[in-house]
């Protein structure tokens, strides 16, 4: 249709609790997308519940001219062995988010069977904003693997105490966590304030993930920044110093 508006609590869900597939979301729109106190989601069944194989969970799709989440979420998470689904946004013009979080997420590894890995989420927009508090992440608290965060924006792409990243938190004494995704963004400006985060890190003994921003303009301020880092027995991302490197061939404020 020309446009979708989601709002007043509503919820849109696709789940598995079996061997079978969770089904894909797909909102298209020549128009706007819009929710608002909103949430799409996706997930895979209790590892506990199916240890023996239960299914993937399944994409959610978004392709629209406009896109504007306000106080609503977008999500996919696994607890089981399956893998949680993607999240994948195609946007001509530009996609907002205020209040507003886009994840994907792998848990369940106290359990008893390994957990599937989070989805990767890939958007591409001609600009992005987050705001007040807004967040795209992708995590793993299990054996599974955290997705990557691939953003492509043709113009400005702008935090504002906002965050993008992946992270590896540890999930217990029993089993080694999931390593973190990679973060890569290219964009023809990027802007970042009020100690906004572009982040990859592990807490466990999974890894960080790499860490890649190309940028044709970069200004950050309030204590905001760029980051691969360790705060466990994982490493940090390989290139955490090239991109430090290359974030000092520009301006940066505060």
């Amino acid at each position: 249709g020309e446009s979708i508006r989601i709002g007043a609590g509503s919820l849109i869900t696709s789940s598995t609790s079996s061997g079978g597939d969770a089904g894909l979301i797909a909102l298209t729109a020549t128009g706007a997308i819009a929710l608002d106190d909103s949430a799409i989601n996706t997930d895979t069944a209790d590892c506990l519940a199916v240890c023996d194989g239960s299914g993937a969970g399944g994409t959610i799709r978004f392709k629209a001219d406009t896109l504007d989440l306000d106080f609503s979420e977008v999500s996919s998470r696994t607890a089981g062995v399956g893998n949680a689904g993607l999240v994948q946004i195609d946007v001509e013009k530009g996609v907002q988010l205020s209040g507003a979080t886009i994840s994907t997420n792998a848990s369940g590894c106290d359990f008893a069977c390994d957990a599937g890995d989070a989805g990767a989420i890939a958007i591409d927009a001609g600009s992005l904003s987050l705001s007040n508090g807004s967040a795209i992440t992708s995590t793993t608290s299990a054996t599974g693997h955290a997705g990557s965060v691939t953003l492509h924006t043709a113009g400005l792409l702008s935090l504002d105490g906002s965050q993008i990243g992946t992270t590896s938190l540890a999930c217990g004494e029993d089993c080694a966590s999931g390593d973190a995704g990679t973060v890569s963004i290219g964009t023809g400006s990027l802007t970042m304030n009020s100690t906004s985060s572009v982040s990859s890190d592990t807490f466990g003994s999974g890894r960080a993930g790499t860490v890649n921003v190309t940028t044709g303009a970069l200004a950050i301020s309030d204590q905001s920044n760029v980051s691969s880092s360790t705060h466990g027995a994982g490493d940090a991302g390989e290139r955490e110093r090239n991109i430090l490197a290359n974030l000092c061939r520009y301006h940066r404020k505060g």
